[in-house]
């Protein structure tokens, strides 16, 4: 849960802020809906928010590491993507 009460004045502060939040749909640490419910409150609060969800469960799969990649790249308005593979 994002506590909007309490941070009205940050989140007013992040508006157009982006958010890439990546999720497991296996994760049993932190159930999907309650993500979607705070990325829903940044969402309207004015934060850009991007939800990429896996089939995998909690942790770093890296599989991920194209989308993140992709969205640095958007973000800051780099081209192209970069490799990913060994010695690069």
């Amino acid at each position: 849960r994002v506590k909007s009460e309490i941070l009205r004045e940050e989140l007013a502060a992040a508006r157009g802020y982006p958010v890439l939040a990546l999720h497991g749909e296996r994760d049993r640490s932190t159930p999907l809906e309650p993500q979607r419910r705070a990325l829903d409150e940044l969402a309207a609060a004015g934060l850009s928010v991007e939800l990429r969800t896996h089939p995998g469960g909690h942790g770093f799969r890296s599989e991920l590491l194209p989308a993140i990649d992709a969205f640095v790249r958007r973000v800051h308005g780099l081209p192209g993507s970069a490799s990913l593979g060994a010695g690069g």
